[in-house]
């Protein structure tokens, strides 16, 4: 029977995955949380502190340790003895028979049981095994957490989701406070190759965890096979960042640093980075959506072959093409830049139904644009003849107000006016600026897929 879908579990690096882990904040009456903590508050080791399965076979009777309110609603982690071994949580406290009682039964009257309440778990693949079925909360502290086997959801293993259908899972990294979304947790791959250290399944939410390849050739970070959505995610040094074959799934403002591809799949992308990866930041041979994204010094910037949409983004720097769109698709670029590139900055293809719709271009080595259809297929391009960004070299890519570079992209974005009369500042590119309008270069009104600045 799997624990509570409103239990929280804690992993920390000076954690045990013999601990209790687990909490109840949602439960009737709950006491202190002791999970927040790497010692167990209670080590039940069947000499200086003992425990029996009572007659009522959901108590056990604890000899050597005073129970009291503080305990209720913690995770027990039966390890050893007689009784049957797993994850309980206490629902309730009988103080005058020194007893806990526990979410189900545990074994047969007089059975002992050897265990820990309290205290986190110590590796995530345990705490996914934990959770499996359910829509429980998973915090993680920060710091280095190793997977030294592929296996999924076990101790040291790779973490591979399994949450209700109705009711998502929540994994989050935190530094000092649950919820500061400050320094990450990182899985870090150990010895071992050709795995995912992160795999989401069932509408998961995945935050402020980063994944770390360490140097093998064929990790991947992150991967779905659900709907789930990555916040502030990072993942390094992987031979593919993140891996998402459903259209569905999401990431926001989530980052692939020196990877082989940093994101590949098809579904959509906000305000996502990529940076250094040998052979594109992103990819997709689908219907792939990214808006406010960039690209930084990637070997291609975006390879996108099919039918993408991309609005508002970015590729600086480094080898080859800055966007690359297929010859057979129905691809969309609006208010993109693709600046010193050393092969050309979008490379368009020869489908007709390809569109660069009010893009900027400059300091390419081959060329700025190869559109090779009739002209319309390239509306309101524009050309820079300066770098447009504050310090790209200092991962700034704001506009700076340079004439022929910022300057020219400054409030310049399409449209200017939604059909209804609304007026509209946007800025092309992905870092937006409140500065005096310039006049777009491509103002015909059609809807847009901007975000106010």
């Amino acid at each position: 029977m799997a624990i509570s879908a409103t239990c929280a579990v804690e992993v920390r690096t000076g954690g045990s995955d013999n601990n209790g882990g687990l909490f109840n904040a949602s439960g009737s009456s709950p006491g202190t949380d002791m999970s927040q903590q790497n010692a167990a508050q209670v080590f039940i080791d069947g000499a200086t502190i003992s425990a029996t399965v009572h007659t009522t076979t959901t108590q056990i009777t604890i000899v050597g340790y005073t129970v009291s309110a503080a305990d209720n609603r913690n995770g027990l982690q039966i390890t050893g003895g007689t009784a049957t071994a797993g994850f309980y949580e206490i629902v309730a406290v009988d103080v005058p028979n020194n007893r806990w009682q526990l979410d189900r039964a545990v074994g047969t009257s007089t059975q002992t049981v050897v265990g820990r309440m309290g205290g986190g778990l110590a590796t995530p693949g345990k705490a996914a095994g934990v959770v499996s079925g359910t829509g429980c909360d998973v915090w993680m502290q920060s710091g280095n957490y190793l997977v030294t086997t592929t296996s999924a959801n076990v101790a040291n293993g790779r973490v591979q989701t399994a949450g209700s259908s109705t009711d998502a899972q929540r994994w989050e990294g935190y530094q000092t406070t649950r919820g500061d979304r400050a320094a990450r947790a990182v899985l870090k791959a150990s010895g071992n190759n050709g795995f995912t250290l992160f795999t989401g399944t069932n509408n998961c939410e995945i935050c402020n965890i980063e994944t770390d390849g360490n140097g093998q050739t064929t990790i991947v970070g992150f991967a779905t096979t659900g709907l789930d959505r990555f916040f502030y995610c990072v993942a390094r040094s992987c031979a593919t960042g993140y891996s998402f074959a459903v259209a569905n799934a999401s990431f926001i403002n989530c980052r692939a640093i020196t990877c082989g591809n940093g994101f590949s799949g098809n579904g959509p992308l906000i305000f996502c980075q990529s940076e250094t990866c040998t052979t594109a930041g992103f990819s997709s041979t689908g219907a792939i959506e990214c808006f406010f994204c960039i690209d930084d010094s990637s070997a291609i910037g975006f390879n996108v072959t099919s039918t993408p949409l991309l609005a508002h983004c970015i590729a600086y720097g480094g080898t080859g093409n800055g966007i690359t769109f297929g010859n057979s698709g129905q691809a969309i670029a609006i208010n993109c830049i693709a600046y010193g590139k050393t092969g050309t900055g979008f490379n368009t293809g020869s489908s007709r139904n390809n569109k660069l719709i009010n893009c900027a271009g400059g300091g390419n080595s081959v060329a700025d644009q190869n559109n090779t259809q009739a002209a319309i297929f390239v509306e309101g391009f524009i050309t820079l003849t300066a770098d447009p960004f504050t310090n790209a070299a200092g991962d700034d890519f704001s506009l700076n107000n340079t004439s022929g570079g910022g300057a020219l992209l400054r409030q310049a974005g399409y449209p200017t006016t939604y059909q209804n009369g609304t007026l509209q500042y946007l800025d092309v590119g992905a870092a937006q600026v409140q500065t005096a309008a310039a006049a777009s270069t491509y103002n015909t009104v059609i809807a847009s897929d901007g975000i106010n600045a």
